[in-house]
């Protein structure tokens, strides 16, 4: 899983991945990544532990899109560290919006201090619920302060997304 690829040194990304479809390819996470964050805090690479493992095979892949937790610890920081651009989804509720701001701080800092080259693709508006008035205006005020790096698309609530994991499905698949 991924978390062998943050933990054990030498893991090749090939060596985790599992077929999910038609030229897609899933690296699982696991229940043990919760732990990972621990272990590698003693690490001096502790920052930098995703990026050996994605540079090793960046030829043989178009596309490595990176989910990460909700929180801004050290596997998001391995994350941006590895990462060549973020995209931000942010869900249309107010509070939501409101933590952009961190995230943006940490991009900033992993910039600053581990990946010079980590670029902000854009904002991604995500559990938009079209007949809502807040949901609306929380896609109007991004607009508002990420102008043209907000995306046209936007994600609306899929109930797909909800059940899958129930149905033991992979979202595409459910």
């Amino acid at each position: 899983s991924t978390y062998t690829l943050l933990t054990q040194d030498g893991t090749r990304l090939g060596q985790v991945v599992r077929p999910a479809g038609e030229h897609l390819w899933l690296a699982p996470g696991s229940v043990d990544l919760a732990a990972a964050e621990y272990l590698l805090m003693s690490r001096p690479d502790r920052s930098r532990r995703l990026a050996p493992p994605l540079q090793a095979e960046a030829e043989q892949v178009a596309y490595v899109l990176i989910d990460t937790p909700p929180s801004l610890g050290l596997l998001t920081v391995n994350a941006l560290t590895a990462a060549e651009a973020v995209l931000v989804p942010v869900e249309c509720r107010y509070l939501a919006m409101r933590g952009i701001r961190a995230i943006l701080d940490t991009v900033g800092t992993v910039r600053e201090r581990l990946n010079p080259s980590l670029d902000l693709l854009g904002v991604l508006p995500t559990m938009h619920q079209p007949a809502s008035a807040h949901s609306r205006q929380v896609i109007e005020e991004l607009r508002a302060a990420f102008r043209e790096r907000v995306f046209d698309t936007v994600i609306e609530v899929e109930e797909a997304l909800a059940t899958a994991p129930a149905a033991r499905l992979p979202v595409l698949a459910h």
